[in-house]
């Protein structure tokens, strides 16, 4: 269920479209996800856009890091649209369907490959279940990525929570015939 109406792109202003217009996804007949919300303010739309342009394609965090970031950010709001979204991104940078799964299920953390996926869940995890990053988590944090990625990476945390909360929020519904990933509460 939504709360707010659907909309279709010949339904916004020229100001609206221009704005959908730069992004890759823009130029659909139906809005669909974050932006079916936001764009109703075209300018926190813009700068919304901008950012996630940013963040996502001049990013860097090495792609594999970053989608294990957005899901973990997605399981602990239980963001069914943000998970659907990015889960086939996570598979395509790497991540083992176990991993992801392990991620989604939330409990013992995931059995990751590398050092540093493991460090990037560690630190989101944390953040979102703490709203904090201990002394440790970000020693090694800062180890294995440097201290710049590690803004960025918080940065990125930052961002994926504020796209959470939206689709929460106004109850986003999922695109086509997409299964929930969460149980509703």
């Amino acid at each position: 269920m939504t709360r707010l109406s659907e909309l279709s792109f010949s339904d916004l202003s020229r100001e609206q479209q221009e704005i959908l217009g730069a992004l890759p996804s823009g130029g659909r007949a139906t809005l669909s996800g974050p932006l079916s919300v936001l764009i109703r303010l075209p300018e926190v739309c813009a700068s919304i856009r901008d950012l996630s342009i940013r963040l996502r394609n001049e990013s860097r965090i090495d792609d594999r890091l970053f989608e294990i970031m957005v899901l973990t950010v997605a399981r602990s709001w239980r963001a069914q649209y943000e998970w659907v979204a990015h889960e086939p991104g996570a598979r395509k940078a790497g991540l083992s369907e176990n991993v992801i799964e392990a991620i989604r299920a939330g409990g013992a953390p995931p059995t990751f490959e590398h050092e540093d996926e493991g460090t990037v869940f560690a630190l989101v995890d944390e953040l979102q279940r703490t709203t904090r990053i201990s002394e440790a988590t970000y020693a090694r944090a800062t180890r294995l990525l440097g201290a710049e990625s590690v803004i960025e990476l918080v940065a990125a945390i930052g961002f994926y929570n504020l796209i959470a909360v939206v689709l929460n929020a106004f109850e986003v519904p999922l695109p086509g015939d997409q299964r929930a990933p969460f149980l509703e509460p």
